[in-house]
Parts: structure tokens; C-alpha cells; sequence
């Protein structure tokens, strides 16, 4: 797989989306959808996401860590698969 061939995929394919988002909140699904814009226009600053709804509902950082980074494996292991599936150049569902 190329570096083009990636970055290719990645121009040309959807953002990623969260897998199983029942299992997440409305605030968490709609943090991670407005990060994950494509378009830079409509993405927000870091400045407008720390004051979005579902950080701000966070008591403390170990708050996040505890609640929602705990069951968070090694990126490579994440993704790992879906890259090399990216860089054949099929779509990822």
C-alpha cells in the first residue's frame, strides 16, 4: 500500500463514523461527528469544542479517561486493518 493510495482514500471516502454509537450518548455521537468533519468550514475550533456540551459536562479529565478511554486498545490495533483495507482501496464499512 502507498501513501497515495491512502491519502487518496481518505479525500475521497466518508469520514469515519462510530461503530456501535448505541452504546455511546447523543452529546459523545455528536462531539465525535462535528470532529470528524471533512470539510474544514464546518469543522469547529478546539476553542468551540471545549465548550461543547459534552465536554462540558465532564467533571475533570480522569472523567473521561475513566468513562470513556478505558476500553481503548493500541491504535494500530484499532485501525491497523482498516488501512491496509484503505490502501487496497476498498470501502470501509
Amino acid at each position: 500500500m502507498t501513501a497515495m493510495k491512502i491519502i487518496m482514500s481518505i479525500i475521497n471516502s466518508d469520514p469515519p463514523t462510530l461503530r456501535n454509537s448505541s452504546k455511546f450518548s447523543k452529546d459523545f455521537q455528536n462531539f465525535i461527528h462535528a470532529c470528524l468533519q471533512k470539510d474544514p468550514k464546518k469543522r469547529p475550533s478546539a476553542e468551540d469544542l471545549l465548550k461543547h456540551k459534552f465536554i462540558q459536562k465532564a467533571q475533570d479529565e480522569s472523567y473521561l479517561v475513566d468513562h470513556f478511554l478505558v476500553d481503548v486498545g493500541n491504535l494500530e490495533d484499532r485501525i491497523g486493518e482498516d488501512i491496509r483495507i484503505m490502501g487496497e482501496g476498498k470501502q470501509i464499512h
